[in-house]
């Protein structure tokens, strides 16, 4: 089984910029450290990037130092705060060897060569250098290496011979150590001063056994000789102030490298010939902590089968070309100084990137993360696309949650802030509690404080709340100083509550603002009644053993409240009745974060110091999952009334991350598909708190939508309504806005968001040129130099893409590009590139890929234009190129030389190809990073609707494709397949009528073993299964089996039928015998194919799980068949990974089969282990040998993509697990098997549940990944 909470969004942290060592890199993965975890990126053949594939966290104080092996790709090692050095594995996010005791470390580094490739050099700033044998656990001192005259700053290991090495110290000298050879000293270059001048970089040259960079903060960068010890060359930076912490080699120019500037984000590009940059780049406003260049990547092949190529009769496989290999140059080769090279950025500011220096753009840039603690997280009241962030860091920092990019931040001047309180209407203002600067609050809109208050003195706030009461604001805060104080907006001070101790928490009841609740270090809750003339607590409750961190009133009763505490324990308070109704146990440390769903009532959410994630069912106190996806202390939770199945998290770890909670509402979205009345679907609170009852949804925006659909009920608006409630993204609205348009609704009437989404292509150029207009107009108003330049080249790519050469030109040259205007001025009229020309001043700059595509658009080439950015990897751009030639708003090819200042008409005839070839290649990229919603609407856009469908058939989102397929009315075989998927997931929920339900209204089987016997046959209670055999129209089970006995007396009855009704009879193991005849008389003739097991002979293979369980030899051989049909499925589908185990699992079902049984059956171990064989020669030869057996497989085209669910790819911290299939470790979601060591990924499930429907574990019990 899978859990129901899924992980749908990532927020990581910075790197940290107080130590200097802080990234490494090993082949195509790089990683940085954050205060307490490591993050990992690799790269990913199949999209063409790098992308987030792994986070460790074992270091319990601030990681010191990173260094990566040598030799050994997956294997790193960090140091901390903490005392430890850890060696770690990646590949298994496992710490391997561990060394204690190690305090205050300034620098690691690993041995060259296979002979050390066990041994880790460290040191502390006074010296020694050790050297740890990790095998042997032997720690040695390195001699003559103590007694400096000055601290180390680091040192380098040669990167191949491990008799040198080199130490750089605080005073800027360096000593260098060779085997037989004694300590050396070489100085700064300037002998002359006392002054510090501390090394900050060194890098030995790649091509030489000498050379080696030093970097010092006064005198620079220099190239040293170390076996003469002398300056070889001193490089120049164009002035004195620019000082540089940041060295690295460029792997694909040798001679090269690297340096980034302290004090601002430009990359200098340097040769080992030359004094002075050869280059210079400014990427970023704040200065860099450090950089490193990784190795080259060869051009990758993409391996989805949804990209398109090659002319309008074929759709083939396409490779994504790396953008460091061969691309079509169209510009001249004195473009060419700039290496082809992906650069790795750490800034100041904690900010981090992957800047690719041929495109001289950012392949990834996260800017502004948090890099320590995040305290709280709250999503602003009228808007859940904005969530509040507070730190330890001293920031409050907007994120926008459809993105996950930062909105503002905060100075970063407060200290340490605890908590945070949105105003509660539109004033675009946060309040704070800090750690020694009291309550504060911040105007977002103009980014300042505009309150701030003294109450608390210099103490510690741990907690701010703000509410409003008749046009009066209220914000409470509590503190160490054991009061809570309630003043105005404009600080009038209204109430005080004095405390006998410290004071964690407080909150405004939503539901009666009179009340305020306290959580204190007594242990105790208070609540305060506001309008009462005396401070006195107006209820106390005291079940707590030790102090109360935080209180919530429940949103939509007014009784409840809950209370987590440092004893472990969560309660839930009922101030009507003044007693304490339910406790909660579980958590193993501190309680922190809570909050409440405000839609389900009896839903809690927790976080504790334990770093796990649990939610309640607080009805009976039943934890309903453990989520331990944070690598340390939870402390803020938060929801949102119009996303209620969406909550955000933060952590000491300095994440935030985002989860869905769509799965446990989906038999009530399945009530909207059958149309079930409103009042199954939405209920009261008071009524779903009762045990027992069923689930419904009970807050506001869900009454909201029953009362619109009792004004005018419309099938298509409960279906918008209640998914985009339930699946609480905005991304879902964007998915209906489409679907609406494609039913014929108005452009005008769709939702006010949707022009900043993902749009139809009819829409495109529309909302493309109103953009375009808007940032026209905001260039003409901007008055600083800097603002201005990035608002024109911002408008200048847009004008462009839309055809408008004239004011692209015009844009042009406002930048001082006239070189590039002039060559594209023809495209207007002559009489304009004359004008131009006689302007003409300077060259013109760019990079030679870019600045082709105009190029392209101007003459009429648009096809060139949208390969080009299809192999830059710009999709979305390449659309609206695309649709720009499809609708006649491009310049055509030149024709009779005509003047073109008028409006392009001409047509580009394969237009519509080239939409449907970006619109594809966009889909398939969105696709394979998990981002299923953007990809289906991309596919709707496109008015490609079976493709649309396909993306939520392979992403397991079967309610959102029923959905999608019912508003369209679309019929297919996937549809089918997706009611009968869902109707197994229902029965397996002890939901079985809502699946057979579902079953009548989109499967209209009528004869054989249809889904609806299936599940009924697999209900054990006889009272429930003659409750379903009504429902669907079967003889109860005591008359299917008088008839299946009837007619096997007769001797004239169809086997199989007599089959059918043993098995939905009320004793199906007395049909176990004839389902083995059958099977072996089948299996035994030469012609029998995989469909006919899943048509005419389907029951042969879906035999009662109860059934086999109880009967080993018919359990292996019914078992052993599905795996081996299962395995020719795997290879005509292309899950190629399934193969393997599905052949092992029938092999060691066949063997286990008694000698007397083994003699009858056509199948056996000797067979399965011959294909197992076969298989590892080559899956192609597996393939071919069952390929006439499998053929029909090949027309189910939407079985054949692979699997990706929502939010599959984000790594967490629990991701230790390895995959008993395929021996890789499970990134994302995982299925545990009922023998509760079984595992595998969730996506490895859902394929192996569509080649066979039993457990890996060979049981004879059935696999539900759902």
């Amino acid at each position: 089984m899978t859990g129901a909470v899924r992980q749908v969004g990532l927020l990581p942290a910075g790197c940290q910029p107080w130590n200097p060592n802080m990234i490494a890199a090993h082949g195509h993965q790089f990683a940085y450290c954050a205060s307490l975890a490591v993050y990992f990126y690799e790269y990913d053949d199949s999209l063409g990037e790098y992308k987030l594939s792994s986070i460790s966290s074992f270091h319990d104080k601030t990681i010191t130092c990173i260094t990566w092996s040598k030799q050994h790709q997956h294997l790193y090692a960090t140091a901390g705060a903490d005392s430890i050095i850890n060696v770690c594995d990646v590949s298994t996010n496992k710490v391997i060897y561990k060394k204690t005791g190690v305090s205050e470390i300034k620098c690691i580094d690993w041995l060259p060569g296979s002979d050390n490739d066990s041994t880790l050099a460290y040191c502390r700033s006074t010296g020694p250098v050790y050297l740890w044998d990790m095998k042997k656990d032997k720690v040695v001192e390195f001699s003559d290496t103590t007694k400096f005259e000055f601290s180390i700053s680091l040192f380098r290991w040669h990167h191949t011979d491990a008799s040198k090495f080199v130490i750089g110290h605080v005073d800027g000298s360096l000593s260098f150590y060779q085997a037989g050879k004694s300590k050396k000293h070489s100085l700064t270059a300037d002998e002359n001063t006392v002054t510090r001048d501390p090394v900050r970089a060194l890098l030995w040259d790649p091509l030489s056994s000498d050379y080696l960079l030093v970097s010092r903060k006064r005198t620079g960068i220099q190239l040293v000789d170390s076996k003469s010890r002398l300056i070889i060359t001193q490089f120049n930076f164009p002035s004195k102030m620019i000082t540089c912490n940041t060295l690295s080699w460029i792997d694909s120019a040798p001679g090269m490298f690297l340096t980034g500037d302290v004090e601002s984000g430009v990359i200098r590009m340097w040769a080992v010939s030359k004094s002075t940059p050869l280059k210079s780049i400014n990427v970023k406003s704040t200065g860099f902590q450090c950089l490193l260049v990784l190795a080259s990547v060869a051009a990758p092949t993409r391996k989805s089968p949804l990209s398109l190529v090659g002319g309008e009769g074929g759709m083939t496989r396409k490779k994504r070309t790396s953008l460091g290999g061969n691309l079509i140059h169209a510009a001249s080769a004195s473009a060419l100084t700039i290496p082809p090279a992906r650069v790795f950025c750490a800034f100041t500011d904690g900010g981090v990137g992957l800047y690719n220096m041929q495109t001289t753009k950012w392949e990834m840039l996260k800017e502004q993360s948090h890099i320590e603690t995040i305290f709280d997280c709250k999503f602003k009241p009228d808007n859940p696309e904005q969530l509040a962030t507070a730190s330890f860091d001293g920031t409050i920092k907007i994120w926008s949650t459809t993105d996950l990019s930062v909105i503002e931040s905060s100075r970063g001047n407060e200290g340490v802030i605890y908590s945070i309180a949105w105003a509660p209407d539109d004033i675009n203002q946060i309040a704070a509690a800090t750690r020694r600067n009291g309550v504060f609050v911040w105007d977002i809109s103009t980014l300042k404080v505009v309150h701030r208050y003294k109450e608390h003195g210099a103490n510690s706030v741990f907690c701010v709340a703000w509410t409003r009461h008749n046009n009066t604001h209220r914000i409470a805060s509590c503190g160490d100083d054991s009061n809570c104080f309630v003043r105005q907006l404009d600080g009038t001070l209204l109430k005080q509550y004095p405390h006998p101790g410290k004071t964690y928490g407080c909150e405004w009841n939503e539901l009666n603002n009179d009340l305020l609740a306290t959580g204190c270090t007594d242990g105790v809750v208070r609540v305060y009644k506001f309008s009462s003339d005396l401070p006195k607590v107006f209820m106390k409750f005291e079940r707590h053993a030790s102090r109360v961190f935080h209180v919530r009133w429940h949103p939509t009763i007014k009784y409840l409240l809950c209370s987590g505490s440092d004893d472990r324990m969560i309660k839930i308070w009922n101030i009507e009745k003044k007693v304490c109704q339910m406790t909660l146990e579980g958590h193993s440390s501190c309680v922190r974060g809570l909050t409440w769903n405000y839609e389900i009532p009896y839903l809690l959410a927790s976080g504790s110091w334990d770093s796990t994630l649990r939610l309640w069912d607080i009805r009976d106190g039943k934890c309903l999952e453990t989520i331990r996806d944070h690598g340390a202390d939870v402390y803020g939770l938060a929801t949102h009334p119009q996303t209620p199945f969406c909550f955000a998290t933060s952590s000491r770890d300095s994440t935030v991350r985002i989860w869905s909670l769509t799965l446990l509402v989906q038999d009530l979205l399945a009530k909207v598909l059958i149309k079930e009345p409103l009042e199954s679907l939405v209920g009261e609170s008071d009524e779903v708190m009762k045990k027992g009852e069923d689930s419904k949804l009970c807050g506001s925006m869900s009454l909201e939508i029953k009362n619109r659909l009792l004004e005018n009920h419309h099938d298509f608006f409960a279906i918008r309504w209640f998914s985009e409630l339930c699946y609480s993204t905005v991304r879902i609205e964007g998915f209906w806005d489409i679907v609406g348009y494609m039913r014929g609704q108005p452009a005008s009437s769709l939702s006010s968001g949707y022009s900043k989404g993902i749009v139809h292509v009819d829409h495109l150029l529309r909302y493309k040129a109103a953009e375009m207009q808007s940032n026209e107009l905001t260039s003409s108003r901007k008055k600083m130099v800097k603002g201005r330049e990035k608002m024109l080249q911002t408008l200048a790519e847009q004008q462009w893409k839309l055809g408008e050469m004239e004011k692209y030109c015009d844009s042009l040259v406002a930048l001082n590009q006239w070189e590039k205007a002039i060559a594209i001025a023809p495209s207007v009229s002559i009489s304009y590139w004359s004008k131009l020309l006689t302007q003409y001043a300077q060259k013109m700059a760019g990079n030679y890929d870019e600045s082709s595509l105009p190029y392209f658009v101007a003459a009429g080439q648009s096809e060139q234009a949208v390969n080009l950015l299809l192999t830059l990897q710009n999709p979305q751009d390449a659309l609206i190129v695309a649709q720009g030639a499809c609708e006649g708003n491009l310049p055509g090819p030149e024709g009779d030389g005509e003047d073109k200042s008028s409006k392009a008409t001409y047509k580009y005839p394969r237009g519509n190809y080239l939409v449907k070839k970006c619109v594809t290649e966009e889909a398939s990229r969105l696709f394979e990073k998990g981002q299923i919603y953007e990809a289906a609407c991309f596919h709707l856009a496109g008015n490609d609707i079976n493709s649309a469908l396909h993306v939520l058939f392979n992403s397991n989102e079967l309610v959102l494709l029923l959905y999608c397929a019912r508003t369209v009315k679309y019929r297919s075989d996937m549809v089918t397949r997706a009611a009968r998927t869902l109707a197994k997931q229902f029965s397996r929920k002890n939901q079985s009528e809502l699946g057979l339900k579902i079953l009548k209204k989109y499967d209209k089987e009528a004869s054989g073993w249809t889904t609806a016997h299936q599940i009924c046959s697999n209900t054990k209670d006889e009272t429930e299964r003659c409750r379903l055999h009504q429902l669907v129209g079967l003889p109860t089970p005591t008359e299917a089996a008088q008839e299946a006995q009837k007619l096997a007396q007769s001797g004239d009855g169809d086997p199989l039928e007599i089959l059918r009704l043993h098995f939905i009879g009320s004793n199906p193991a007395d049909g176990l015998t004839l389902c083995i005849k059958q099977l072996e008389d089948k299996l035994s003739t030469d012609n029998w194919t995989v469909s006919e097991f899943d048509e005419e002979f389907k029951v042969l293979l879906d035999v009662p799980s109860h059934v086999l369980q109880q009967n080993k030899n018919e359990r292996c051989k019914v078992v052993g068949t599905s795996a081996y049909i299962g395995a020719m499925k795997a290879s005509m589908w292309g899950y190629t990974k399934l193969v393997k185990p599905l052949l092992q699992c029938a092999a060691s079902l066949f063997k286990l089969l008694s000698s007397n049984a083994k003699s009858h059956f056509p199948l056996t171990e000797k067979q399965m282990n011959e294909h197992v064989k076969s298989f590892n020669q080559d899956p192609q030869l597996f393939y071919e040998a069952v390929l006439q057996r499998g053929r029909s497989l090949q027309e189910e085209a939407h079985m054949k993509h692979d699997i990706q669910t929502l939010g599959g790819t984000l790594p967490s911290h629990s991701d230790t697990r390895i995959s008993t299939l395929t021996g890789s470790r499970i990134s994302g979601s995982h299925c545990l098997m009922e023998d509760e060591r079984t595992v595998m990924s969730l996506n490895e499930a859902i394929m192996w549940s569509r080649c066979t429907p039993y457990s890996p574990t060979c049981s004879g019990h059935r696999i539900y990944p759902f």
